[in-house]
């Protein structure tokens, strides 16, 4: 058994936490509720890069400077599994003491993991997953590992406000929206399936709107930002198509959502969906891919599912195309003239619109009702009283391998001369490392 007088039963979360996207907002949450419940929490901003950090500092006073400023037993990572290498690479240091529970809450959005990234994931005492999709396949491929589910809470302000004059809507058009980051991967999010769905509702019908909401794009891939150009081509050929491409409070992001009068998300994937969850909170009805995370809170009931064929992954998308894992996913291809026709049923039907409104509102509410028990903490501490009877984690071992592992990856992507000097050079840089380079590391890396 762990004595809590070594070290207090608490959390350290280590994630994104002052930045305004999804990652960031469930970090923020979950210390929230955390808070709430009682338990200590103190927090480890990461940078999430190209000026996203910094937005919300709302956590601030519990902030620490570095990872051996970590007081408590728990060390909650809040990620995306892509980022797994480089963080087992370089954790901070308070993760690989003595007498701490990492826990590793992982988002990913297919069915399959890469041998580097299980590698990482295996450097976690714990995993905890967001949505039984992320749950299915995290025990799959990591089977000695706890996997715990956490539903998502989330605390939306007391009273949103529709604003259409804010975002140049029209005030009598039937306005249907979507909302994405360009780094989530527009392969995933799959916005021209939304694009495609409106046109085929609302054919010549000129009091209809859609409106994607857009964070700026920055930091992208030349592969993504072409996709990212099509679909802004798409939008300028088409007057009732509006693009708000700039990152928003949280705040005016809910009012925007708030101005719709239909959420749209023909994603191919979701770990959970934030967005579709943030309308249903606020009474929207959602047309949603009837795939992956989102079945966590929607049902036929509550929203306009969307059916769709399983097809291989390909290499638009830089984080899930084979060219990226080496191995072949498959995700969804939502059927844009499905969608259209619940489209075109919400319009036309305002009671079947208010009665998927409020089932929405009704079961997405339950859900967090649900998140706010927090129903995971207690199987962490049995966990934790019980860490000494779990197989011993070979973490320094794991390193190695998951450091050769994205090696072979990184390899199987050059061309074969690039893959030759990178063979011959390697060996050179592992002696480099052990007798020279090691005295330059930061001594917040782990040793």
């Amino acid at each position: 058994m762990q004595s809590s007088t070594v070290t207090p039963f608490g959390f350290n979360i280590i994630g994104m936490s002052s930045a305004d996207l999804g990652l960031g907002l469930t970090a923020r949450q979950f210390a929230r509720i955390l808070m709430a419940h009682g338990y200590p929490v103190c927090i480890l901003d990461i940078d999430a890069g190209h000026g996203r950090s910094g937005k919300n500092n709302e956590f601030a006073h519990i902030t620490v400077g570095a990872g051996e400023d970590l007081p408590y037993a728990v060390n909650l990572f809040v990620e995306g599994a892509h980022i797994l290498p480089e963080f087992i690479l370089r954790p901070p240091r308070n993760m690989t003491v003595a007498g701490r529970l990492n826990v590793g809450f992982l988002w990913w959005e297919l069915t399959v993991l890469p041998e580097y990234l299980r590698l990482g994931a295996e450097f976690f005492d714990v995993l905890m997953v967001g949505s039984e999709f992320v749950q299915s396949t995290m025990a799959n491929h990591i089977p000695r590992t706890p996997v715990l589910l956490a539903e998502h809470p989330l605390n939306l302000p007391a009273e949103v406000l529709p604003n259409r004059a804010r975002f140049g809507l029209p005030p009598d058009a039937f306005v249907v929206g979507m909302s994405f980051d360009p780094l989530s991967d527009p392969a995933r999010k799959n916005p021209f399936a939304s694009l495609e769905a409106f046109r085929l509702a609302f054919a010549g019908q000129s009091n209809c709107r859609l409106v994607v909401k857009m964070s700026k794009p920055r930091g992208l891939s030349p592969k993504m930002l072409t996709l990212i150009t099509q679909m802004k081509s798409q939008i300028e050929q088409d007057e009732r198509m509006h693009l708000i491409e700039e990152t928003l409070p949280y705040d005016d992001l809910l009012s925007l959502y708030a101005s719709y009068d239909v959420f749209i998300s023909l994603h191919r994937s979701e770990g959970l969906g934030l967005g579709p969850l943030e309308a249903m909170l606020l009474g929207k009805p959602v047309v949603a891919t009837a795939w992956s995370g989102n079945l966590s809170y929607m049902s036929h009931e509550n929203a306009c599912l969307v059916a769709h064929d399983l097809v291989p992954v390909n290499d638009d998308s830089d984080f899930f195309g084979p060219e990226a894992m080496g191995i072949q996913g498959f995700w969804a291809d939502p059927l844009p003239e499905h969608a259209a026709a619940w489209l075109r049923k919400l319009q036309g039907d305002p009671e079947f619109r208010k009665s998927i409104s409020l089932n929405a509102l009704r079961d997405a509410r339950a859900y967090q009702a649900r998140a706010e028990q927090a129903g995971f903490v207690s199987e962490l501490e049995a966990i934790w009283n019980a860490l000494d009877t779990y197989p011993p984690r070979d973490r320094p071992g794991l390193k190695v391998r998951v450091a050769e592992a994205t090696r072979q990856n990184r390899l199987r992507k050059m061309s074969w001369g690039r893959r030759q000097v990178m063979r011959l050079y390697h060996p050179a840089e592992v002696l480099l490392d052990r007798h020279v380079f090691w005295r330059f590391r930061s001594r917040r890396a782990a040793p």
